[in-house]
């Protein structure tokens, strides 16, 4: 979203000729990413009412630039497949708790201890349990 702001006042610039007509990003999960998701809005229970989404829901965040207030993210839960979207920015803690709209730079501060510090780190497998497996699987093949 940050990099979509910046190219917004410069949309010529090399690193961003792909980016300026670019309308939306559409990402899948499943539901218990999506239930994942949700919780970190904080008012899950309010948005899913009990248990997981169901397997065809979805969540959708859409970065706007109002006047007034400048860049602002809508976050709207579909709950099913014959449901329609509807508006929880509100239910968003750290948001303001009216209005369809969150401020980027509050939705920003709000999401940023739910981030990792070091995604690559992070990502890397863990040493030991790669090297126990391994060692496992090498002895089961000896036999």
């Amino acid at each position: 979203m940050q990099f979509k702001i910046s190219c917004m006042n410069r949309p010529n610039a090399s690193d961003c000729i792909w980016m300026s007509k670019l309308k939306y990003y559409a990402y899948s999960a499943h539901d218990t990413t999506l239930a994942a998701l949700l919780t970190t809005f904080g008012d899950e229970q309010r948005v899913i009412r009990g248990g997981l989404p169901h397997y065809t829901a979805s969540v959708a965040i859409e970065l706007w630039n109002l006047d007034g207030i400048g860049p602002a993210v809508k976050i709207l839960f579909h709950s099913a497949f014959h449901h329609k979207y509807h508006v929880i920015t509100d239910l968003t803690k750290g948001c303001p708790m009216t209005g369809d709209f969150c401020p980027l730079q509050m939705f920003l501060k709000r999401s940023k201890k739910f981030m990792p510090d070091d995604i690559q780190k992070d990502c890397l497998p863990k040493r030991k349990n790669s090297t126990k497996f391994q060692h496992n699987l090498w002895y089961h093949r000896k036999n």
